[in-house]
């Protein structure tokens, strides 16, 4: 048994120079980009969020609407920018599956990722659509690779491309204003490392303030607006959309009041026929956008709100509604942190069949213009792979949040680049799914974009948890 064990420690004996192995990752990651590029994908270029993008609707991020106009100033047209996504996204993938090899010292962590990712279709399938994902990818795991780079978060030019990335994920995605948690964790270090922190702290705040304000100059050469349109109100009144409330507290009584009676229904059928986190979720999945796009208009026009007010008072009406039912809330919150962690939307046939048959059974009792969503079914055998490993994802992700926060805050000890890396990584992916349950639908497509994460901390917590174990005398790239 220790033998097999062993055997991936062997192969990296073989490899131990780093840039042959480097050579062949490099070369494996050109057979998948060519294998991509040249097999005919059955994905939609234009999904329903791409028309917001191409048009640059004020309330969007300048980031993926610059990379479009950037790209198309390049080669008109759209299908190019196919290809400069799958280009960008094996190249940041085959940086952080090098960066993963040399933080583990092992080729193969380093391949096991390359393959994971880059010949999977659930993550490149999204390379071949307008919309934000491949390049929000591409972008976070540059950031990641340059995260596990030797003295990578400590030298004054890392630091500042750090800095870029961060600015430049949050242009792409707003929510990734999560990811301030890396210069919070780093500057901390450094104060315990009793290294140079304010030349550090200024290299990544001008890093982050030169694309911010490349962002800022976009977007006002399109607007003549340095900010983007309020859109935080529309996204929690989705999140809101299950909430008890006393409508004559809010700052638009009738509004309110026109709210509740569109909900009244679904809110009932909700509360008797779902049982579960699991069928609370995907009940709620198309909920969301119905209250929020099809029927916010009309709620508004029931207190005669300008068009230029609603943003303004879609906050006022969403922070109102929170002060009175913040349980209703969090509640929101914790079932699509759970759907995030567990990809929830993937059930097995027996669970798919069993809720389908109860919706249809319900759907007389519905308003005629909410489409229930019914999830597909999943092979066995994939269902139960995948949330083996997210299950184990998760605990090498507590186990190491809670060994760097007792190194951090209770030790008062500055975390060594292993141990640094790793934590970097686990809270990543906490605070983004924690922002992201706490403003959106746990939708998979914003679960996946962390799997990255979740398999670059799972590989190398599991290689050092190996070498603890088993390997005194791990090779050295």
């Amino acid at each position: 048994m220790i033998a097999l064990l062993q055997y991936p420690r062997n192969i990296d004996q073989v490899f131990a120079n780093s840039k042959s192995s480097n050579y062949v990752l490099l070369a494996f990651a050109i057979i998948l980009l060519g294998v991509w590029g040249f097999l005919p994908a059955d994905y939609s270029l234009h999904v329903p969020d791409t028309n917001s993008y191409l048009r640059f609707d004020p309330y969007r991020a300048a980031g993926y609407p610059l990379f479009l106009h950037l790209a198309q100033s390049l080669s008109p047209g759209w299908a190019p920018i196919v290809f400069l996504q799958l280009g960008l996204f094996f190249t940041a993938l085959l940086f952080l599956s090098i960066s993963l090899k040399g933080f583990t010292s092992s080729f193969v962590a380093g391949f096991s990722l390359l393959v994971a990712v880059g010949a999977n279709p659930a993550f490149v399938q999204y390379c071949f659509s307008l919309i934000t994902e491949s390049l929000f990818f591409s972008s976070l795991m540059l950031l990641v690779g340059l995260l596990l780079k030797r003295h990578g978060s400590e030298q004054i030019g890392s630091i500042f491309i750090i800095g870029c990335l961060i600015a430049w994920l949050i242009l792409i995605k707003p929510v990734s204003w999560a990811f301030i948690c890396v210069p919070v964790i780093l500057i901390l270090n450094f104060i315990l490392s009793k290294k140079t922190v304010l030349k550090r702290t200024f290299a990544m705040l001008l890093g982050a303030a030169l694309v911010f304000s490349a962002g800022s100059l976009y977007r006002f050469s399109v607007h003549q607006s340095w900010t983007s349109g309020s859109f935080l109100g529309n996204q929690l009144i989705g999140k809101l959309a299950f909430a008890d409330f006393d409508p004559e507290k809010t700052p638009y009584p009738a509004a309110s009041k026109h709210w509740l009676t569109l909900m009244e229904q679904s809110k009932s059928l909700r509360a008797q026929h779902t049982e579960g986190l699991n069928e609370q979720f995907i009940f709620s999945l198309n909920i969301y956008d119905y209250l929020r796009f099809r029927k916010m208009p009309e709620i508004l026009q029931q207190a005669d709100i300008p068009q230029n007010e609603q943003g303004r008072a879609l906050n006022e009406i969403a922070f109102s509604i929170i002060r009175q039912a913040p349980g209703d809330y969090l509640n929101d919150v914790a079932i699509n942190l759970f759907g995030l962690w567990t990809l929830a939307e993937l059930q097995p046939a027996s669970m798919t069949q069993e809720y389908n048959l109860k919706i249809a059974k319900i759907r007389p009792e519905l308003l005629d213009e909410i489409t229930p969503y019914r999830p597909e079914p999943q092979n066995l055998w994939t269902f139960a792979a995948i949330k083996l490993f997210l299950a184990i994802a998760a605990t090498v992700n507590l186990i190491v949040i809670f060994l760097g926060l007792k190194q951090l805050l209770v030790r008062l000890n500055p975390l060594p680049s292993e141990g640094l890396g790793l934590f970097l990584m686990a809270v990543m992916i906490q605070s983004y799914f924690l922002l992201t349950a706490s403003l959106q639908a746990g939708l998979i497509r914003y679960a996946i974009t962390a799997w990255p994460l979740h398999l670059a901390l799972t590989i190398a917590a599991t290689v050092f948890l190996f070498d603890h174990y088993f390997n005194k005398s791990r090779p050295t790239n």
